[in-house]
């Protein structure tokens, strides 16, 4: 961007000097004649910088979800991933897609420490793995497609994150999801699946 403006500063100097030697000697008409000079030397930074600056402009709004757009079948999901790379999905989000997903209690129940209900954190999340173990029962056409898509464009993603990248640490480490806590008080709670 500095280059550019740089650029651009020099062109209109070298714009200018010409324009001021021919309005000095010709008057009125060396201003008319060098002004096509302005046109031609500014052209081109000009454009450059207008798609330099549409650049900056998209990626500042796009910043938040860069890199974090799920959509199913045009139904945007919400996923985030853990410092563990993790990767968690908003069960509203989840519900739209599945009607039969059982409520955020049986939820709890079934995967104690897969699931962030609502009275833990806002929104209710459920862990990518988890999901897909539910929809491993799954016998619907549009469940079984959503299962492979999570299995695609989730899960593939997230596992090959964990293999290539050593456990986040530090201040610009990601938060857990969930907290460390609830996932000990879910782990010592009785497991639905064990029994």
């Amino acid at each position: 961007m500095a280059e550019l403006l740089q650029r651009l500063a020099l062109r209109l100097l070298l714009c200018l000097l010409p324009t001021y030697l021919l309005w000095r000697s010709l008057g009125a008409i060396g201003v008319v004649v060098g002004v096509p000079l302005f046109g031609l030397a500014l052209a081109t930074p000009l454009l450059d910088l207008m798609r330099q600056l549409r650049q900056q402009a998209r990626a500042f709004s796009y910043r938040d979800i860069e890199g974090r757009h799920f959509a199913f079948r045009g139904q945007h999901l919400d996923i985030v991933d853990d410092a563990e790379h993790f990767r968690w999905i908003k069960l509203s989000d989840v519900r739209k897609l599945i009607q039969q997903l059982p409520g955020d209690e049986t939820l709890c129940r079934l995967y104690p420490a897969d699931v962030q209900s609502a009275a833990v954190a806002r929104p209710a999340r459920i862990r990518a793995e988890a999901l897909h173990g539910y929809l491993a029962k799954a016998s619907a056409p549009g469940n079984l497609k959503f299962k492979h898509w999570l299995e695609r464009e989730v899960l593939f993603p997230a596992s090959q994150r964990r293999t290539r990248a050593p456990r986040a640490a530090g201040p610009d480490a990601a938060p857990a999801l969930p907290d460390p806590a609830f996932r000990e008080r879910a782990n010592t709670g009785t497991d639905a699946d064990a029994a």
